[in-house]
């Protein structure tokens, strides 16, 4: 057995490591990045569209450079106004007839990006709502669209942040302005007009900022390789499990016949002198037990009975060339005559091979059993067909 245990944790770290490596590849597979910037890698057409806070009264203003690789801009906001706002979109512009596009299968957008000084800025989802939104190609009207938002912090070192697109809050200023009761609050991602990147009164005002966008990539989840993960997973321990069922048997019976060899009634007596008296008594008392042992009678008082030999002499004799008592070897040649029995392909009942080994009493004799080779009398033959299988 400790070869099997041996073996058994040698392929199970080895499959372990297989099953690690292959959720690797199969996570990995299933990020699927679509790039909105920088523009040339975009998988969506857009253009970038500047919303300041002047329709509102304010006089905030901005600078935009922008080039294919990246967006750059800067802007001050005057607090002149409750609520001053600078606003970068990517307007999609896929079809002229159709603009709206479906992000509803993207769970997150990253944003990689760095801030001149530190900044708090928010992310805005535009969405066509067909209540209030009057015109699919002019964001113009900017408050007729539904819009959903998530903060976020910049700092002057280059980081990524990540927006939750199926987390975020729809603004409750937007419902009131319309006069939306809270069942509007419930948003989808199917009809989104544009994304943007907000500086607001919530973060730097009445100072030069600089927001440097590097890239907008939008993150989506292929199933079909979380399956394929599952499946292989699956496929590989239950294989395992399988495998060191059988090992475990074929182990178990190979040691069981290991036992069942070492107790096999002993025949040393063909060997011994018959001039001695004492050998004689050893054959007399050996052959006796190797002929009855199937007797349900057989007993230490039947075998004085039958024998010109006492209790003591018996039990010397055992003691002296096996080393136990009557009564042990008495039912180690009974429980070896049994499991060989039970591994033997036929349908015997186990009543039946207990009163054919000796045993009147069938719970006894599977008590003795299962004390002997671990399994009981049922379960022990179980084993032996399935490793002959």
């Amino acid at each position: 057995m400790p070869e099997y245990y041996k073996k058994t944790a040698l392929i199970f770290i080895a499959l372990l490591a297989l099953n690690a490596f292959i959720s690797h590849i199969c996570v990995k597979a299933s990020f699927i990045y679509d790039e909105l910037l920088p523009r040339s890698g975009s998988v969506l057409a857009w253009q970038l569209q500047t919303l300041d806070d002047a329709h509102e009264g304010g006089a905030s203003s901005v600078s935009l450079f922008e080039s294919e690789a990246f967006l750059h801009y800067e802007y001050t906001l005057s607090s002149q106004i409750a609520y001053p706002q600078i606003k970068q979109a990517l307007v999609f512009s896929n079809n002229a007839d159709e603009p709206l596009v479906n992000l509803s299968e993207y769970q997150r957008v990253r944003l990689q990006l760095s801030c001149v000084p530190d900044n708090d800025l928010t992310f805005f989802a535009y969405i066509f709502d067909e209540r209030t939104s009057t015109d699919k190609n002019n964001l113009r009207d900017i408050y007729s669209y539904k819009i959903a938002y998530s903060p976020f912090s910049c700092s002057e070192e280059v980081s990524t942040a990540t927006i939750e697109l199926q987390q975020l809050t729809l603004a409750r200023w937007w419902l009131e302005r319309i006069n939306l009761d809270s069942s509007g609050q419930h948003y989808e991602l199917n009809k989104v007009m544009a994304l943007a990147i907000v500086g607001s009164g919530r973060g730097i005002t009445d100072a030069p900022a600089k927001v440097n966008i590097q890239k907008i990539t939008l993150e989506k989840r292929n199933m079909f390789f979380i399956a394929l993960l599952l499946f292989l997973s699956a496929l590989i321990w239950i294989s395992f499990a399988v495998w060191a069922l059988r090992y475990y048997t074929g182990a178990l019976l190979q040691l069981t016949e290991m036992k069942l060899r070492s107790n096999m009634p002993f025949v040393a007596y063909k060997k011994l002198s018959i001039d001695s008296g004492k050998d004689k008594q050893k054959k007399e008392l050996l052959q006796f037990m190797a002929s009855e042992y199937t007797n349900p009678d057989l007993s230490l008082e039947f075998a004085v009975n039958k024998l010109s030999l006492n209790r003591a002499k018996i039990n010397e004799i055992l003691k002296e060339e096996l080393g136990v008592t009557f009564s042990v070897y008495l039912n180690m040649l009974r429980l070896s005559r049994a499991a060989r029995m039970l591994s033997q392909d036929n349908d015997m009942g186990i009543a039946d091979i207990a009163l054919s080994t000796g045993y009147n009493s069938v719970s006894y004799f599977s008590k003795l059993f299962k004390e002997k080779y671990g399994y009981a009398p049922k379960k022990f033959r179980e084993l032996s067909r399935l490793s002959s299988e």
